[in-house]
């Protein structure tokens, strides 16, 4: 995947957030349902990154209602969408983008969120993190459970990856060595034969040079295998015929298991806020606004919020069925 960095997105932490909300005033008193003058915490990730830039194209989008809300809003330096997700659940922090995966978890109470302490819910989707495995086109391995006992690199500590990858591997019970490889090390490792395979969670760069050089093949889902992962991990979006030859030449179309990043909210946060910053967000002027601050922002679309099966805040409810969307009921997150 590719991103833009815009003038905005490359200001300092200290310039973005005099730029952005500098309008934003406080008053005093709040409630889920209202906002007056209510503090919100937004946690993007790191500064300049996607997740910083889908957060300042928002703050932009729905500057002047946030402004009439009286909202108190800041942005709180973080180190990642699975950072994010361990502050939103604690409650540090009442917005944050955080991966499908961590979300899922929050939810259900399962992982390291076992503790219920604050509930998380999709504002809305941002984009979808099209996981995957490159091998040599030469490679006698051909499908994900050929992966058995094999040598991979699922990327350091950390990575929405490699997070991924353990998840979807224990799914398919595999056993294999991985490797905590940055994007530039597994493409010398994969070309010197060190390692038989990398994962990665979008069309990188030096993943993309490194397929000019040599010729590269894409693991996507077989059918059986597709059905297993989704039997253990059901918030993942089945995606048919996702063509990778644009990214890695000589490639083709796959079966692929994408994992949304969605911008999550405590329920915590009031209805207005919510409600005002999925509306400005879906807007034209607030979508031009997010396309500028980054390019998966092209991407979006209102519709996305119906393929996810987690919890939507009431107050973004009330903003999708004003533009034409409406949720399911069993799909609006309870208080």
């Amino acid at each position: 995947m590719k991103t833009v960095c815009s003038k905005l997105t490359c200001m300092s932490f200290a310039a973005v957030l005099a730029a952005s909300f500098a309008i934003l005033m406080i008053a005093a008193g709040s409630s889920p349902a209202r906002a007056q003058g209510e503090q919100v915490v937004i946690v993007p990730g790191a500064i300049g990154g996607t997740g910083f830039q889908f957060v300042t194209g928002m703050a932009n989008a729905a500057s002047r209602d946030l402004r009439k809300l009286k909202a108190q809003v800041s942005i709180a330096a973080s180190g990642g969408f699975a950072d994010n997700a361990v502050r939103v659940y604690r409650g540090i922090a009442k917005i944050g983008a955080i991966s499908e995966s961590d979300l899922f978890d929050i939810v259900k109470h399962e992982g390291k969120f076992k503790r219920p302490i604050k509930d998380g819910t999709i504002l809305f989707p941002l984009y979808q993190f099209n996981w995957h495995m490159v091998v040599k086109r030469d490679s006698p391995i051909k499908t994900l459970r050929d992966l058995d006992g094999k040598v991979i690199s699922i990327q350091p500590k950390g990575a929405s990856t490699r997070v991924l990858s353990v998840k979807i591997f224990d799914a398919l019970g595999l056993k294999y060595d991985g490797k905590g490889l940055v994007h530039s090390d597994s493409a010398d490792a994969l070309l010197a034969g060190s390692i038989d395979a990398l994962a990665s969670g979008g069309a990188n760069p030096v993943h993309m040079a490194m397929a000019a050089k040599r010729p590269m093949r894409v693991l996507g889902f077989t059918e059986d295998e597709a059905k297993v992962t989704l039997a253990k991990l059901p918030w993942l979006t089945r995606f048919p015929n996702y063509d990778f030859a644009p990214y890695y030449a000589g490639t083709g179309k796959v079966l692929l298991l994408t994992m949304w990043v969605h911008m999550t909210a405590t329920t915590e946060l009031s209805d207005e806020v919510a409600e005002a910053l999925v509306r400005r967000v879906y807007s034209d002027a607030g979508m031009k606004k997010m396309q500028q601050a980054t390019a998966l922002a092209r991407m979006m679309k209102k519709d996305d919020i119906l393929t996810t099966p987690l919890p939507v805040h009431p107050g973004a409810v009330k903003a999708y069925k004003a533009i034409g969307v409406d949720i399911p009921a069993d799909r609006v997150a309870k208080r």
